[in-house]
């Protein structure tokens, strides 16, 4: 056959022992589209993921260090005075921002996997519509 009989019979269903068999490539084509958009979500929601464990360990990294220079410095300030009582409302400042970060990190990590579940569902139901116009058009014969 020729190159134009042969991309003509590529759009049109297939007779097949007196069964019409539709022209799939739609489906197949949208299913790659699905599979390349589920990766970039779990590749999105894998990055948002690494940028909340490095944000969380900075954080704590700070936290900690803060912690130290606070002690430090309460310790001292006690050792001054035999009645003194350190001040720990640092401590307790700077444990209430860790959780504030904390707690950000959480709803990035939220907002994340929102986006891409929200693109998976949108990419499978454009895929079931394409399925439904195809069955429809095979139940009709064409």
């Amino acid at each position: 056959m020729n190159d134009k009989t042969d991309s003509q019979q590529s759009d049109a269903p297939t007779v097949a022992g007196g069964l019409i068999i539709p022209d799939l490539s739609a489906i197949t084509t949208m299913q790659n589209d699905n599979m390349q958009k589920m990766t970039a979500a779990v590749q999105a929601a894998s990055q948002g993921l690494q940028d909340i464990v490095a944000a969380q360990r900075t954080t704590l990294q700070q936290t900690i260090g803060n912690l130290q220079k606070s002690l430090n410095s309460s310790v001292g300030t006690a050792k001054i005075g035999q009645d003194a009582t350190p001040d720990i409302q640092p401590e307790i400042d700077n444990l209430n921002l860790t959780v504030d970060n904390l707690s950000k990190a959480a709803d990035t990590l939220t907002s994340s996997t929102s986006k891409s579940f929200d693109a998976i569902n949108k990419s499978m139901e454009q895929s079931l519509a394409t399925i439904e116009q195809v069955a429809q058009k095979f139940s009709s014969g064409g």
